[in-house]
């Protein structure tokens, strides 16, 4: 996958969807560094304490 070769709408496209899983991912990575716990629920550890 080259972004030379796609569209620009569509490279637009992916850039924003590559935004939205970064700020996911970042999201995650602040609050538990467990991989897909924190997908669910975005404070597990203060839901049970």
């Amino acid at each position: 996958l080259s972004p030379n070769t796609k569209p620009d709408y569509q490279r637009a496209g992916l850039d924003e969807e590559n935004c939205r899983l970064e700020s996911r991912v970042r999201e995650n990575r602040t609050h538990g560094s467990e991989g897909g716990a924190g997908q669910t629920r975005p404070y597990p550890y203060n839901s049970i304490a």
